[in-house]
């Protein structure tokens, strides 16, 4: 089994112990990012092409979801006022 380097688990507080500063800000980074990575899956299946059962032509299926992805990132970009390219 092969573990990804990117992936990293929050520290666990032991047992009647507590964590370390540097174990604390690592858990603030990682939820931080947790959480974007979360809000973004979520603007994503306000689509229902992408929440519900696909039933188009399985060869379409890439192609939907980058409209989609195309549609949420645009989306995102024009609330937080970014130049689009």
């Amino acid at each position: 089994m092969v573990l990804l380097s990117w992936f990293h688990v929050p520290a666990k507080r032991p047992k009647k112990g507590k964590l370390s500063q540097e174990q604390r800000e690592l858990n603030r980074l990682i939820s931080k990012v947790r959480i974007s990575a979360e809000n973004a899956i979520n603007r994503i299946k306000k689509f229902r092409a992408c929440e519900e059962f696909f039933r188009n032509q399985p060869s379409r299926h890439g192609v939907i979801w980058g409209c989609v992805a195309g549609l949420v990132n645009l989306r995102w970009q024009r609330r937080l006022h970014l130049p689009t390219t």
